[in-house]
């Protein structure tokens, strides 16, 4: 072993340390590559049982290399191997002692940033060596290391040396093993990082132009008017990421594609999505309310409309709401309590059933464009905005006379819901459990109303209420996006953009157990029974069914007629 420094005081400036050097060297194995220090401490006064300590290591040129901080002394002394093979002295400080009656000595020390190292003939023996340097404690506190003076040309000798030392080290790390693996390692790692870039820029450029491509062919065949064949470019254009106005004016094509070709569902899906771009919040609106049109449900009867513009019922028949056989040229449905709506493509309404109120005195009724009907009152709204009413009364649900600006229309058991064109909502009727209290709602696309509640839905799909919530009905606005609603006298249905259909609220006949309906694209609500029908015109009942109004095994082609839906092109 040779050695390097041989250190004989702490770099402590407290002239208390408990803790002096007993013998401490700085050693370097030639052989094995390697620089380690022996130290052993001694007790300066009174048994001690406890010491740490932080060592900083420098190089030949006195600059400091490492610092290695809370040592563990243990008795009898350490061996310890320095991180740095340029170490060529070293300082130590006692940071920690515990005394044998349990005082806790610190120290504040710090090591200076730089030494004057003695360059001196190394010799080998048994780990002892000649080198005149120590660690002293200077008036002023800092540590020092204090070399004897040197000629210019003893100087220049220890710099060639420390040169040829340096030399030594790196050719040995060139050609050490480990270092050459880590360094083909390296270039192999960089060799895949520039290979992965050039291969992902390629992948980028390509995708780039595929996607551009798609776009042009897809977007060229919308604008020619070849829908049918703009619907499948359109979906393959639909698998590439676009941003901004492209992505908007492709999902707009797709969506008006959709409606050209009839499939209303998915054209309203693109619509909802479209976050109100050119006229897809109205056309979204129009394709909800055809779809709600096309089926319903009163106290005990159900009705469906066929794509043909016929009318499909079940369910108690003892006021004749279920004489619908001969109704022809339907566009949308309502059921009241006991009594059924129709509004026809003439813009003509008609209905049958209990007339107690003279909730089916309809046929005076012209330009209509939309119906709702209460447990005994009727509403229509006619094309210029204005609000119709008939039948019971009592509670001030036929006064909307002065209502203007509506686009479509609800009607609960008591109570009268309007959604006008800006969005918000007005309402008149009974509001002993604040059904009424709707004023404040905005950017609303569809509306539905029961027993003592009113529910609304919001163009980002997001639901509202108001009303009475003793059967839990406000659980429906934890749901984020909602495609539609509908409402029956004590629940509320939710449908999912996904087709996934939820029920909230009284379910004392099964009424609001729907989870396994599938693809429902319409729904409606009776007293005690509810009605999904899917995408494929299949009809789903749950709930009551004791008048039969559940009997739909033979029900099929239920759809929208042609010519309901108002779809906007836009500007």
């Amino acid at each position: 072993m040779e050695l390097l420094q041989a250190i004989d005081k702490l770099n402590n400036i407290e002239t208390d340390c408990p803790v002096r050097i007993s013998k401490c060297e700085l050693l370097s194995d030639s052989d094995n590559v390697r620089v380690s220090l022996h130290i052993k401490l001694k007790a300066a006064y009174g048994p001690i049982s406890h010491v740490r300590l932080d060592i900083c290591c420098y190089g030949p040129d006195g600059s400091k290399l490492s610092a290695i901080n809370d040592v563990q002394y243990k008795k009898g002394g350490i061996e310890l191997e320095v991180p740095s093979l340029m170490t060529a002295a070293a300082a130590i400080i006692v940071r920690n002692a515990i005394l044998e009656d349990g005082t806790n000595w610190h120290s504040d020390s710090v090591f200076p940033d730089s030494v004057e190292v003695t360059q001196s003939e190394p010799t080998v023996s048994d780990d002892t060596a000649k080198f005149d340097s120590s660690a002293l404690i200077e008036p002023n506190g800092q540590a020092d290391f204090i070399e004897a003076p040197k000629t210019r040309k003893e100087k220049r000798e220890a710099r060639k040396q420390r040169f040829r030392e340096e030399e030594e080290i790196r050719e040995f790390i060139k050609h050490d093993p480990t270092e050459r693996k880590k360094r083909i390692i390296a270039r192999l790692l960089a060799l895949i990082l520039i290979s992965g870039a050039i291969c992902g820029g390629v992948y980028a450029l390509k995708y780039n132009q595929d996607s551009e491509a798609a776009y042009k062919k897809a977007m060229n065949l919308y604008n020619s008017g070849k829908f049918e064949d703009a619907v499948g470019e359109l979906e393959k254009a639909e698998q590439y990421v676009f941003f901004g106005d492209k992505k908007k004016e492709l999902d707009w094509s797709l969506a008006m594609s959709y409606a050209r070709q009839r499939d209303f569902y998915d054209a309203g899906k693109y619509f909802k999505s479209l976050n109100g771009y050119i006229e897809s919040r109205e056309n979204y609106r129009s394709i909800i309310e055809a779809y709600s049109g096309i089926v319903a449900a009163g106290r005990a009867h159900t009705l469906a409309l066929k794509s043909d513009g016929t009318v499909l019922a079940a369910g108690n028949n003892n006021k004749k709401q279920c004489d619908v056989s001969k109704w022809r040229d339907v566009t949308k449905l309502a059921a009241g309590g006991d009594h059924s709506v129709a509004l026809m493509r003439n813009a003509r309404v008609t209905a049958t059933g209990d007339d107690t109120y003279g909730q089916c005195s309809v046929s005076s009724w012209k330009n209509i464009s939309d119906i709702a009907a209460g447990s005994g009152h009727t509403v229509g709204i006619t094309k210029q905005g204005r609000a119709v009413a008939t039948g019971d009364n009592t509670y001030g649900q036929c006064d909307v006379e002065n209502w203007s600006g509506i686009v479509s229309v609800s009607a609960g058991d008591t109570h009268t819901v309007g959604l006008k064109i800006d969005g918000t909502v007005i309402a008149t009727g009974d509001n002993s459990h604040g059904e009424c209290n709707i004023g404040q709602w905005s950017d609303i696309v569809s509306i539905c109303a029961g027993n003592g509640f009113t529910v609304g839905l919001k163009y980002d799909g997001r639901i509202v209420f108001a009303g009475d919530d003793s059967r839990g009905i406000s659980e429906a606005t934890k749901v984020k996006d909602t495609y539609f609603i509908s409402c029956g006298a004590s629940n509320v249905i939710v449908t999912s953009a996904d087709g996934h259909t939820q029920a909230f609220g009284g379910n004392d006949s099964n009424q609001c157990m729907t989870d396994l309906w599938k693809n429902i694209a319409a729904a409606a609500g009776g007293e005690r029974h509810s009605i999904g029908i899917s995408v494929d015109g299949t009809a789903f009942g749950v709930g009551a069914n004791d008048s039969g109004q559940l009997d739909l095994s033979g029900w099929n082609g239920i759809g929208i007629p042609k010519s309901t839906v108002t779809i906007r092109k836009g500007s």
